[in-house]
C-alpha cells in the first residue's frame, strides 16, 4: 500500500450514508481512481453533493473490484463538523485533492515548517546543505548516516567537534577537556599517551599492566591473580611442572563412564563420555537438551514443559494438561529455536619482563612475557605442594560435585573420575546417532537425521519427524486405550479406515455431514441398529432444498380430524353453484343493521326459480311496487310492503 496523489482523478457516485463509496465511472476529461491511483493504495479525496450542501475531504483507499470502491478510511475535514458526512440521494462529485493541512509550503522568511515527520523513502537518500551543496549527509542502507569528507560535527563553537581527519581515523576534539561519564569504559585496544599522569597519589589498575620488562629481584607478593604467558620453577616451565604433576594424578585412576588419558607428548589430558552410559538413571536440569544435533533434540527449556526439535525447527511440545501443536494447523509442540548465550571470561596478559627489586601486587598480576623464579610459593607452600593439596585434597577430597564424583588418592597422587548415577546440571546431550533408556530394548533414538524414535520392547513403536507425529507401522500402535484415554485432542482433520466409535455426543459445528452413500434428498432413518440414507417414498415428497410435498388425492375426509378448524386465510372465495346450502345461513345470529333502510342498501335475490343469485339495492323495491300499484296487483304490493315493513 502506498499514498499517492495524482492530478486530473475524479469519477461520480450516487453512493449515501457514511461508508464506503461505490465508483460510477471517470468524468469527461478525468481517470478513474483504479488508473491514476492504484488498487489498494490510498490518497486524499473530496467528495461533493451536487444536489446538497454536504461535502468531506479526507484520505481514502481504492479497491478494483467489479464496482470499484473508495473506503473513507480518515476523515479529515467535513461539512459534518469534520466528521463523516451522511450523505443524502444525488450525484456526487469525488476527485483527487492535496488538502490544505497536508501541504508543505515555503514561507514568507524562505523556511520550511513540517508538522511532523520527514522521511527520506530512498535507501540512498542524501541531505545536502550550503549553497553549493559542500556538505551532505548520505543514508546508508542498513548501514547509517555518512557525513561527506573531513567535514566536521560541531557542537557550541568551532573549538568542539567530531570528524575524520583521514580515513581509518575518528577525531573527537575540545580545546579544554573530553568528559566521559560512565560506570565502566571498555577499551579493546591499547592506549597510546603522548603526556603525563599527574595528581595520583595511587595507581590502581583493574585490568592490565603492561612493561617492556619488570625485574623483580625479591619476592613478589600477588593478592589477586596473576597471568604471564610463561612461568618457570627452577628452569623448568610452569606448564610441564604442572602437567606432570596433574598428568601422575589420571595416569593410573580408575574411572566410571569417562576416560582420563594424559598426553606426555604434548602434556595435555584427554576426558572422553563413554559413548554407551551404563550408570546414568537420571538428567534433570533447567534448560536439559537431548538430541543428535541443536537441529534434532528434546529441549526442557520452559518450565513444566517438554519441548521437541526436528529439521531445526520446534514441532512439538507436552506442558501440563495439553499435547497439542505450536502453531495452528502446524504441528504438535512448537515453538521457535532457543539458542544458549555466549560466556564471556576475562584474562590478564603479560607481553614482556617485570624487573624490581620487589614487586608487591595488592590485586591481579597480568604478564604478557616469561615469569622465571627459581622457587615459586604460595602463602609458603611450594607450588607442587600447593598444586597437589589444593587439586587433590581441597579441590577433590572436600569438594561438592554434581553429576560427578571425584577421588584423590593420595597413595599415588592419582585424581579418579565417576559419573554419578543420578545427574542433574547437564544441559545437552548432542551426538550422531544418541541413544537414551533403559537398554537398547526401551530408548529414544535419535538414529535418523531430523526424526526422533522411539522403542519399546526392542520395537520402534512412533517417531517425531517434521511437520509428523506418528507411528512406525501402520495400523500397529494405539493412541491411548481403553482404560486410559487422552483428555482432548485438536486436529485439523481426521481420517479413518476403520469404524469410529463415540462414547458421549457428536456435535458438528460446521454446516455438512459427509457420508459414503450421499443420495440425493435422503433423510436418516433408524433401523434399530444404524442411522442408513433412506428416500422418502409413497405419497409423501422431498426436494433437496428441505421441501415436504404430498400427493393429490391422498388426504380423504376421514384423514380429517372431526374438531380440526381451518383459519378463514386458508379459505379461497366458493365460486362454485349450490356449494352453501340457505341452511348454512345463520341469519339470526347476524347483527341488527341498526338503522332504516336506505335506498343504497343491497339485497340476495334469486333471480327467476333456480336462477343466478345476484345482488339489489332497496331502491329497486320502491321501484317494483310502484309498478305493481294497480287495482290488479294492489294486493300484491300491501303484501311487499307488510314484509319490508
Amino acid at each position: 500500500m502506498a499514498l499517492v496523489i495524482n492530478d486530473r482523478v475524479k469519477e461520480t457516485s450516487t453512493t449515501t450514508g457514511t461508508g464506503t463509496l461505490n465508483l460510477s465511472g471517470a468524468v469527461t476529461g478525468f481517470e478513474t481512481f483504479v488508473a491514476g491511483v492504484g488498487d489498494g493504495n490510498t490518497t486524499y479525496y473530496a467528495i461533493v453533493n451536487r444536489d446538497a450542501d454536504e461535502w468531506e475531504v479526507g484520505l481514502g483507499t481504492v479497491t478494483d473490484a467489479s464496482t470499484d470502491t473508495l473506503a473513507r478510511t480518515t476523515v479529515i475535514t467535513s461539512s459534518n463538523s469534520d466528521s463523516a458526512t451522511d450523505f443524502s440521494a444525488g450525484t456526487k462529485d469525488v476527485f483527487v485533492t492535496l488538502p490544505a493541512s497536508k501541504a508543505v509550503f515555503e514561507d514568507a522568511s524562505s523556511d520550511v515548517t513540517l508538522p511532523n515527520d520527514l522521511i527520506l523513502g530512498s535507501d540512498s537518500s542524501v541531505l545536502k546543505f550550503g549553497a553549493d551543496s559542500d556538505t551532505t549527509l548520505t543514508h546508508t542502507d542498513g548501514t547509517g548516516l555518512t557525513l561527506n569528507s573531513t567535514n566536521k560535527l560541531l557542537f557550541r563553537d568551532t573549538g568542539l567537534y567530531i570528524n575524520s581527519s583521514t580515513d581509518g581515523q575518528l577525531d573527537i576534539v575540545a580545546d579544554t577537556e573530553i568528559q566521559i561519564a560512565a560506570t565502566t569504559i571498555d577499551i579493546n585496544g591499547a592506549i597510546a599517551m603522548d603526556g603525563a599522569i599527574t595528581g595520583a597519589t595511587n595507581i590502581t589498575l583493574s585490568g592490565e599492566l603492561d612493561a617492556a620488562t619488570l625485574d623483580i629481584s625479591g619476592d613478589a607478593d600477588i593478592d589477586g591473580t596473576l597471568e604471564a604467558d610463561a612461568i618457570t620453577i627452577n628452569g623448568a616451565t610452569l606448564a610441564e611442572t604442572v602437567t606432570d604433576l596433574v598428568g601422575g594424578m589420571v595416569s593410573s585412576n580408575t574411572e566410571t563412564g569417562i576416560t582420563v588419558t594424559y598426553q606426555d607428548a604434548d602434556n595435555t589430558l584427554d576426558f572422553a563420555l563413554g559413548a554407551a552410559q551404563t550408570t546414568i538413571t537420571s538428567l534433570l536440569a533447567t534448560d536439559i537438551k537431548i538430541g543428535e544435533d541443536d537441529q534434532t533434540k528434546i529441549d526442557f527449556e520452559t518450565a513444566d514443559e517438554i519441548h521437541f526439535y526436528a529439521n531445526n525447527t520446534e514441532q512439538v511440545y507436552l506442558g501440563d494438561n495439553i499435547f497439542g501443536p505450536q502453531l495452528d494447523s502446524d504441528v504438535d509442540l512448537g515453538a521457535t529455536g532457543v539458542r544458549w548465550k555466549d560466556a564471556f571470561v576475562d584474562s590478564i596478559t603479560v607481553t614482556g619482563e617485570v624487573d624490581g627489586a620487589s614487586l608487591d601486587i595488592s590485586g591481579d598480576a597480568d604478564i604478557d612475557g616469561t615469569l622465571e623464579a627459581d622457587a615459586i610459593t604460595v602463602d609458603g607452600t611450594a607450588l607442587a605442594t600447593f598444586i597437589r593439596d589444593t587439586v587433590g585434597t581441597n579441590m577433590v577430597s572436600s569438594n561438592t560435585e554434581t553429576g560427578i564424583s571425584v577421588t584423590y588418592d593420595t597413595t599415588n597422587d592419582n585424581l579418579d573420575f565417576a559419573i554419578a548415577a543420578a545427574q542433574t546440571t547437564i544441559t545437552s546431550l548432542l551426538a550422531t546417532d544418541i541413544k537414551i533408556g533403559e537398554d537398547d530394548e526401551t530408548k529414544i533414538d535419535f538414529e535418523t537425521a531430523d526424526e526422533i524414535h522411539f522403542y519399546a520392547a526392542n520395537v520402534e513403536q512412533v517417531y517425531v519427524g517434521d511437520n509428523i507425529f506418528g507411528p512406525q507401522s501402520d495400523s500397529d500402535v494405539d493412541l491411548g486405550s481403553t482404560g486410559v484415554r487422552w483428555k482432548d485432542a485438536f486436529v485439523d482433520t481426521i481420517t479413518t479406515t476403520g469404524n469410529a466409535t463415540v462414547g458421549g455426543d457428536l456435535t458438528v459445528t460446521g454446516d455438512d455431514i459427509t457420508m459414503g452413500t450421499n443420495t440425493d434428498t435422503a433423510i436418516l432413518v433408524a433401523d434399530g441398529t444404524n442411522y442408513n440414507p433412506v428416500v422418502p417414498s409413497g405419497d409423501v415428497g422431498l426436494t433437496n432444498a428441505g421441501v415436504f410435498s404430498i400427493a393429490s388425492g391422498v388426504i380423504v375426509n376421514a384423514d380429517v380430524n372431526a374438531s380440526a378448524a381451518i383459519a378463514d386465510s386458508k379459505l379461497a372465495t366458493i365460486s362454485t353453484a349450490n356449494k352453501v346450502d340457505i341452511g348454512a345461513l345463520d341469519i339470526d345470529g347476524a347483527t341488527d343493521i341498526g338503522e332504516a333502510l336506505a335506498d343504497a342498501d343491497l339485497f340476495i335475490v334469486d333471480n327467476g326459480a333456480g336462477g343466478t343469485e345476484r345482488k339489489m339495492a332497496a331502491s329497486r323495491i320502491i321501484t317494483y311496487v310502484d309498478a305493481n300499484s294497480s287495482a290488479a296487483t294492489v294486493g300484491k304490493a300491501i303484501a311487499m310492503a307488510i314484509v319490508f315493513g
